[in-house]
């Protein structure tokens, strides 16, 4: 009888076939990772786009300040607070017969270069009315500009290098003027200036004595530069159709041209477009230019650079700077956008709302979420589409919402103190208040379940039975000694956590009066809980995730504890599918992998500014509301794809892979019938090889 369960293998080729798999990937052995590994997902990377100046050609992030520089004449200033969010805060803007062609900032001072003037020095310490307080126009009118240690740097049109004091920004004074020649790419980094050649390479001088211009050295390399950055030990050139060049300048009078990392094609056709700009940050490097956007690349190996992803949307990026993981893109389109650059696992912003009050918990039904915002009551809004949620309905509670669940057209609250309220919400548009029930204890929490509410609050657990929405009644009490903290009742059986007496498990006696089944202590303060199964999952304060074993319901066991670090908050959790999202104060929104309970880890942090407190989610939004009022949709759609090669689930493709596929072939395992024709042959060797070099998506 045919095993149906193992793939059948033609054993007589197996000799031939795994040296061909040796011969074929014997190139990565040596590598710890292959050339697609680390792929970005496109969908995930776009945060936000806001109006610029038009034709933005130069971004300068300084403290919580965007600048930017248009050509035409302007120098617009975003504020950075909610860095993903920025806002124009102010603007300078010049009549001019020139161009804007560079600038610089050195305290509250922006020093921008007029192609027909001179160099502007503008005082934005009032950032809501920048103020020109001289012009310097010594020697022929410049077109590059650096600061450093007190000192300007000019290059001008004749490709004259000035050294200007500017120890008084409002009197600057000309030291010293030398003759360099050829000068396209400007940077200065511990008193040495680089240079980049119009017709290629990279020349440095010692500028540390601005009397004593001292030449030390000049590599060749690529032609045509527009751009110079340097940061460490590296120089990178952008040099428009022929791509990035990367110089080691450790040794400044020894220079060497590591990588050129060029375009496959034909003028603004090739691989990264056209490149005007490039920034650093960390071992990524970042282009902008004509016809292909923004790239990014890994310079981990900076003689292997690898192009790790393209944003064409922005075709016509002009300049781009990165901070902190967020991308900020100027582009000929007249915008400014914010791009996630950390990694697949950053959940990006959606959308950012500020509605009235303090939020409190938020529940989904379907296309609808309903905001509980304390004082203010409940608000609900259209999340059909996430971009632009849509407010549908609000209405005033006696008390303090603390928390909303529907069924059936009706919406049952926990409503601060002492009260229980029901609405009928069946018209969004005219919510009806039809009842309430005053219970013991400021209600924090409540769960439906058949034919009773279970309040949890400060002084125990609450039972209504709601059978009448109309004519709700109060049936039972259990004084639990320390406030609860979350409660889901399932099939008649209530779970319940406390904030310092652990985890309850509840049945209700024929008069629906509540009775201990089973509880264990926690090593945690208590604040979220999630059943899933014959499993408990609780989160707690700086103590991680807690599973405990619920098979039997009279003795409860904590089979795992998964901490985390020292200082992190768990103020919430809820759990969609194989993933729990936990509102962790000041550390933002933690997104778990759960779908091994014995082996939970990260999968994805958001970072928000105003300390998490509650969170909700579906499949491809999560929500997390902050200490301040604002509320956060996150994406967290699973956008990236399944990587097929990918064997042992790093989200890298590399030697390993090679080698578990190779045991897989040799041991007649289903893993290596890549093809699934129930045969192990050299066509799944082939289906294998073609599916590792396509990367990951």
């Amino acid at each position: 009888m045919q095993d149906c369960t193992s793939p059948r293998r033609d054993n007589r080729l197996l000799p031939s076939l795994l040296g061909v798999m040796a011969a074929i990937f014997a190139p990565f052995a040596a590598a710890s990772t292959h050339p697609t590994d680390g792929v970005i997902c496109e969908s995930r990377a776009l945060l936000n786009t806001v109006p610029a100046s038009e034709s933005a050609q130069g971004l300068l992030v300084i403290e919580d300040r965007l600048y930017s520089m248009s050509l035409a004449g302007s120098i617009q200033v975003y504020n950075l607070y909610y860095p993903e969010l920025p806002f124009l805060n102010g603007e300078y803007s010049y009549e001019t017969e020139g161009l804007f062609l560079d600038f610089a900032v050195k305290d509250d001072y922006v020093y921008i270069v007029d192609s027909s003037e001179g160099v502007h020095i503008v005082d934005f310490s009032n950032i809501f009315s920048p103020q020109l307080v001289t012009t310097y126009r010594e020697g022929s009118i410049g077109k590059l500009v650096e600061i450093e240690d007190g000192l300007m740097y000019v290059i001008d049109v004749g490709d004259d290098l000035q050294i200007v004091d500017i120890s008084d920004p409002e009197d600057p004074q000309l030291i010293s003027e030398f003759d360099l020649a050829s000068m396209e790419g400007f940077d200065i980094q511990d008193g040495i200036a680089y240079i980049a050649n119009y017709h290629g390479g990279l020349r440095s001088y010692d500028v540390r004595d601005p009397l004593n211009l001292v030449y030390l050295g000049y590599v060749d390399g690529p032609q045509a530069p527009w751009d110079l950055t340097v940061e460490g030990r590296f120089a990178y050139i952008a040099n428009g159709r022929e791509g990035v060049a990367a110089y080691d300048i450790s040794d400044p009078s020894n220079m060497v041209l590591v990588s050129n990392l060029g375009n496959s094609g034909d003028d603004n056709e090739g691989e990264l477009g056209f490149v005007y700009h490039v920034s650093v940050s960390g071992n990524y490097v970042y282009t902008s230019g004509y016809s292909n956007g923004f790239n990014i690349l890994d310079y981990t190996d900076p003689a292997n650079p690898i192009r790790l992803s393209n944003h064409a949307a922005l075709n016509g990026a002009d300049s781009s700077i990165v901070i902190d993981n967020l991308a900020y893109v100027s582009g000929w389109n007249d915008t400014l956008s914010v791009y996630d650059v950390s990694n697949p696992n950053r959940f990006p912003v959606i959308t950012r709302f500020d509605p009235l009050g303090s939020n409190r918990k938020v529940s989904i039904y379907g296309d609808t979420a309903f905001l509980a915002t304390g004082g203010w009551g409940v608000q609900s809004f259209d999340i059909s589409n996430p971009a632009t949620p849509i407010q549908t309905g609000s209405f005033l509670t006696p008390n303090e919402a603390e928390q909303v669940v529907v069924r059936d057209g009706y919406a049952y609250i926990a409503d601060g103190r002492e009260y229980f309220e029901i609405y009928d919400i069946t018209d969004l548009d005219n919510p009806e208040h039809v009842s309430s029930v005053e219970v013991f204890g400021y209600c924090k929490r409540v769960s439906v379940d058949g034919n009773y509410a279970y309040i949890a609050g400060t002084a125990g657990l609450n039972v209504v039975d709601i059978r009448d929405p109309h004519h709700p009644v109060w049936m039972a009490f259990f004084d639990t000694d320390s406030e609860l903290t979350s409660v889901q009742a399932i099939d008649d059986t209530v779970f319940a956590t406390t904030f310092r007496d652990g985890f309850f498990i509840f049945r209700l006696t024929h008069e629906a009066q509540p009775y201990v089944v089973g509880r264990t202590p926690v090593s945690a303060l208590a604040t979220g809980l999630a059943i899933m199964g014959d499993k408990a999952l609780i989160s707690g304060w700086y103590s991680g995730l807690h599973v405990i074993d619920i098979h039997d319901l009279s003795s409860p066991t904590v089979i795992a504890n998964f901490p985390v670090e020292d200082d992190i908050t768990s103020r919430d959790m809820h759990v969609v599918g194989d993933r729990a999202f936990v509102a962790q104060y000041d550390h933002g929104l933690g997104v778990y992998d759960i779908s091994d309970l014995t082996d939970i880890h990260e999968i994805g942090r958001f970072r928000n500014h105003d300390y998490g407190r509650y969170t909700s989610a579906t499949s491809e939004v999560a929500f997390l509301s902050d200490e301040y009022g604002s509320v956060y949709m996150l994406d967290v759609t699973e956008t990236c794809g399944e990587c097929l090669a990918d064997l042992n689930d790093d989200r890298v493709l590399n030697f390993f892979d090679v080698t578990i596929f190779i045991e897989a072939f040799t041991t007649q395992s289903v893993d290596a019938d890549f093809n699934g024709d129930g045969l192990l042959n050299f066509f799944d060797v082939s289906s294998f090889l073609e599916t590792y070099l396509a990367g990951c998506p």
